[in-house]
C-alpha cells in the first residue's frame, strides 16, 4: 500500500485484485483505526482506495502514524 497526501481522507494504491472487504480490514489491522467507508477505483496507475475514518479518528495522524509528513 503507498499513501496519497492530496485529500483529506487517506487514499492508498491497492493490488488490484483486492476488495473492500479486504482494503478495509487491513487499514483497520495496520493502523488501529476504524474505517467507515472504503471508495475504489481503477486508473492507468493502478488501483486506488479512498479511506473514509470513522468519526473520531483524524486522518492526519493515520498518516503521521505512516510518515506520510
Amino acid at each position: 500500500m503507498a499513501i496519497s497526501r492530496t485529500t483529506t481522507d487517506p487514499e492508498f494504491i491497492v493490488r488490484r485484485e483486492a476488495t473492500k472487504a479486504d482494503i478495509k480490514a487491513a487499514v483497520e489491522e495496520l493502523l488501529e483505526v476504524r474505517v467507515a467507508k472504503v471508495n475504489t477505483r481503477i486508473t492507468k496507475e493502478g488501483k486506488h482506495a479512498s479511506v473514509k475514518l470513522a468519526e473520531g479518528y483524524d486522518a492526519e495522524e493515520t498518516a503521521l502514524k505512516l510518515g506520510a509528513f
